[in-house]
């Protein structure tokens, strides 16, 4: 990392030397970037470590609560029209109901897209 240079080369390069004959270091030019890029590496890699798994468990909490609204509206649309929770007719509705929502999305997706 130091290279062992004389003050007059030492001074060639902006190095201080406090004597004629002794020997100074000068910290090596292109190990500086490689240090640095480590220590970013590094860094990031923490942050990933600790940053995944909470990101992974919002993904799943967020999964959960829109099962839950999604069951919940089934439940309220389905009710409305007569239809038992534990019924063929409901479970109809509610599947009916997802194909609803799929369509919905892929038509906001399309819509999207077109705007990009």
């Amino acid at each position: 990392m130091f290279a062992n240079i004389t003050s007059a080369e030492a001074t060639s390069v902006g190095g201080l030397a406090a004597t004629a004959n002794s020997p100074r270091y000068v910290l090596g030019a292109q190990k500086l970037p490689l240090g640095i890029a480590a220590a970013a590496l590094a860094m990031l890699l923490l942050f990933a470590i600790t940053t995944f798994p909470k990101m992974q468990a919002a993904g799943l909490n967020l999964q959960r609560e829109r099962a839950a609204t999604i069951d919940a509206e089934n439940r309220a649309v389905c009710g409305r029209l007569k239809f038992g929770v534990n019924t063929d007719e409901f479970a109809a509705c509610a599947h009916e109901l997802n194909e609803v929502r799929a369509h919905h999305e892929q038509r906001f997706i399309d819509d999207a897209q077109g705007l990009f």
